[in-house]
């Protein structure tokens, strides 16, 4: 009886006190031109709880009946606090002020100790007009060259094409645009990258606890978003420079409906043609980027997205040769509220990417043609189910279409021959599903799972070596040689070659200790499919790129991550310091002297093995007061093991660790700006990292009256030597607004003559003597630019 009545009265204290909850949503906007704020915050601050806005500056939070207090906020905007009474759902959208009265500039995103509440870690979000004021090569403001100053992210050198993450290849880079994938991200050989500061409102760099959502690379994730446009009036801006100018529009269409249309252009070569040098006139050097975005919504629940992104490069040395290649790239998006709590998204993603390689000498001209492109269908649905679960789960389907390269004669007269490598296919399939659980006040834990598949197809021949063995080795001559064919099958169109599927966990957890302090941990697996067959430290345009098969195996890496994040109770100073270690399996590395033109059969030219990657992530950034940065710190180490494949030999650095390419043990940047007043603002970074490994030869010989350098067995033994630079920029607003301004910089204040690569030959002054030669790309590179809006 007593167990009865203490169950009643239990019950009837549940259903007394049981408090109804209801939704508050809505988007988050910029009050100016009603663009949306990616990751602005929601905070209800008598219950402190919060919110942020999603990729479509979409939020959604849970609040129990009763009066509360909420406040929006997003960093350089006025924060809104309103006093709200819930006893039903709600819907309220909210338009922020920028901030521009402001003498304190925030360069890293960040709002009151976001880094320590939230759950990501080894994520960057560097902001467009902190990017606009660093000293650049040229003038040119380059996002990718920026994110090399953020700790975990390095390049091989000046001019490098891509970036690294973490010790990873730049073609383990996943890089979007608007969802949109982008093969190559760099102009002129990577001088410069293909991102527009004007047209770009968001970017976001995962180097560890990566959503599952995301795949296909092994690395990092390079998430770029464009502006949907000024929807409140129509706008111009743009920019003059020493090496290109950019113009850029954007403005309302019709209700609820805006565009945005920016381009971009080099113009080294309108010089050259009036220069009376009739061997320089021939030349050609230059590129441009179109960026375009349309949106409109269709009534209150629907809104579609056209977004679109050209770009090319074209070069030409006389009448040698001549070279071009570029992107071009399709999004269309459908965004759909089912409800307060759940919106949809499908997206149509299409790109292209082509070069073109023209040899013009008389009697051997020929063009080289390659090609990738691919379809891609996205659809996820996000969920917020309360304010301790927000679900998200989604699908992907990819098409590819490869394309390595066409050799024809370009003349009537030409002796070469007509060489077609053979197109390859391939699908790419995934699913996923994660959850953002707030499990207590202190613990948050983003869990996910992702299954992806991918499909080698037909039409295609495969060769049969003996003993499935495509590489061996021939220890009379201490060399790998390729394996012996005994058959040959032949795959039809549509019919499947071969295929791989993995289940991909991720996991991150943050624990706050308080207020001011929080560790965090993550696991990621993921899977790489497709590959960028290059035997250089850094990729070129004209790199093929090829999907795993039978004998082409899918990169794997596991990435564990350790973090201390502190942000002091003023806002003035964050720290963190991230530990990681990263283990790759199906690591490719080629064998000396691989023969990687040309070839249809690439498996007897590779050795695979293991890699590692492990490292040290510190950083400091003051955040407030008239002089703010940052200083980051990386120690990382980064190597390969690649034994015989079983071929007898004794693989690469005789089956020991060697450095990759991109290790490099140390890299330091400090970065400051100093903003005077309203017409004055000043920048300087430093930058300091070790040399890149390199290969010295330990002897040469002579053959046919060649000198030949000869190399040992080891492998990236060697350093170039330490490289590091200072930069200079001052930035004059002569009207106290960003309406009109000047940047002044100054690369490479002190001339450093940085090493870009390192080679031998015979010394000019003492026959018989090797001497080594070091190219330097950039001196010190003054520049001046002119920024304007109207």
């Amino acid at each position: 009886m007593k167990r009865n009545l203490l169950f009643l009265l239990l019950l009837f204290n549940t259903v007394i006190f049981a408090q109804d909850y209801f939704t508050l949503s809505g988007f988050i906007r910029e009050a100016e031109s009603s663009e949306d704020l990616i990751g602005a915050n929601v905070v209800c601050e008598n219950l402190k709880i919060g919110a942020t806005t999603n990729a479509y500056g979409f939020y959604s939070i849970r609040l129990p009946e009763g009066t509360h207090t909420i406040r929006y906020s997003f960093i350089g905007y006025v924060d809104q606090v309103f006093e709200l009474s819930v006893s039903e759902d709600k819907k309220r959208d909210v338009f922020l002020q920028n901030f521009v009265e402001q003498l304190t500039e925030v360069v890293l995103e960040d709002e009151a100790n976001l880094k320590v509440r939230s759950i990501e870690m080894s994520v960057n979000k560097l902001e467009t007009k902190a990017v606009k004021q660093l000293a650049a090569i040229g003038g040119e403001v380059d996002i990718i060259k920026s994110i090399q100053l953020l700790p975990g992210v390095t390049s091989v050198g000046e001019g490098a094409n891509g970036f690294n993450v973490r010790g990873g290849a730049a073609d383990e880079n996943l890089v979007l645009l608007d969802e949109m994938t982008l093969y190559n991200a760099s102009h002129l050989f990577g001088f410069f990258s293909v991102f527009n500061a004007d047209a770009i409102k968001d970017m976001k760099l995962y180097k560890g606890g990566i959503p599952a959502e995301y795949g296909s690379r092994v690395s990092s994730v390079l998430d770029v978003r464009q502006k949907e446009g000024n929807l409140n009036y129509t706008e111009a801006s743009g920019g003059i420079g020493l090496i290109s100018s950019r113009f850029m529009v954007e403005g309302p269409m019709w209700d609820e409906s805006s565009f945005m249309v920016a381009g971009r252009r080099s113009y080294g070569d309108l010089f050259l043609a009036f220069s009376k040098d009739s061997a320089l006139r021939d030349n050609k050097l230059y590129f441009y980027d179109l960026n375009m975005k349309v949106n409109t919504w269709l009534g209150k629940k629907d809104r579609l997205f056209l977004s679109s992104y050209m770009g090319r490069d074209a070069f030409k040395f006389g009448s040698l040769f001549a070279s071009s290649w570029g992107n071009e790239t399709i999004n269309l998006r459908w965004l759909h509220l089912f409800s307060d709590r759940t919106l949809s998204n499908l997206s149509y993603n299409f790109n292209d990417y082509d070069y073109l390689v023209s040899i013009l000498p008389e009697g051997f001209e020929f063009d080289w043609k390659s090609k990738i492109r691919n379809h891609q269908l996205e659809y996820d649905v996000s969920y917020y189910h309360s304010n301790e679960h927000q679900i998200k789960g989604g699908l992907s389907f990819n098409k590819y279409d490869f394309e390595p390269g066409l050799i024809a004669p370009a003349a009537d007269s030409s002796a070469i021959v007509t060489f077609d490598m053979r197109d390859k296919f391939a699908y790419e399939t995934a699913l996923f599903v994660q959850d953002e659980w707030k499990v207590s006040e202190r613990l948050l834990v983003k869990a996910g799972l992702r299954w992806s598949s991918f499909y080698r197809m037909g039409r295609d021949t495969i060769l049969v070596y003996d003993n499935n063995a495509p590489i061996t080795y021939d220890a009379s001559l201490a060399q790998y040689t390729n394996g012996a064919v005994v058959d040959s099958l032949f795959y039809d169109a549509n019919a499947l070659v071969k295929s791989y599927s993995n289940l991909e966990p991720r996991l991150s957890m943050r624990y706050q200790l308080d207020e001011s302090n929080s560790l965090k941990a993550s696991y990621q697996k993921m899977n790489q499919y497709m590959h960028l067959i290059t035997n250089a430290s850094s990729p070129t345009p004209l790199d093929i790129w090829a999907p795993s098969g039978p004998f082409i195996k899918p990169l794997k890496s596991q990435q564990y991550a350790l973090g201390y994040f502190y942000s002091s109770d003023n806002q003035m100073w964050d720290f963190t310091s991230e530990l990681y270690y990263k283990s790759l399996d199906n690591v490719t590395d080629y064998v000396d002297a691989a023969d990687l033109e040309f070839n249809n059969h690439l498996e007897t030219e590779i050795l695979y093995g293991k890699g590692r990657a492990y490292g040290l992530e510190l950083m400091v950034e003051k955040k407030l007061g008239r002089l703010t940065g940052w200083l980051s710190y990386t120690y990382a180490k980064t190597e390969s093991r690649v034994s015989g494949n079983g071929t007898g030999g004794p693989g690469i650095n005789l089956g020991k660790w060697y450095p990759n390419p991109q290790d490099k043990t140390h890299d330091l940047s400090l970065v400051a700006f100093y903003k005077l007043n309203n017409k004055w603002s000043f920048s300087s970074n430093f930058v300091y990292a070790t040399g890149i490994p390199t290969n010295y030869p330990e002897g040469k010989y002579e053959y046919e009256g060649i000198v030949v350098p000869h190399y040992s067995g080891s492998r990236n033994q060697e350093r170039l030597e330490n490289y590091h630079r200072l930069d200079f920029a001052a930035t004059l607003r002569p009207r106290g607004n960003d309406r009109r301004e000047w940047v002044f910089s100054i690369y490479n204040i002190y001339n450093r003559k940085n090493a870009s690569s390192l080679y031998f030959r015979e010394s000019e002054d003492f026959a018989g003597q090797t001497e080594a030669v070091k190219l330097s790309i950039f001196p010190i590179v003054p520049s001046v630019s002119y920024n304007f809006k109207f």
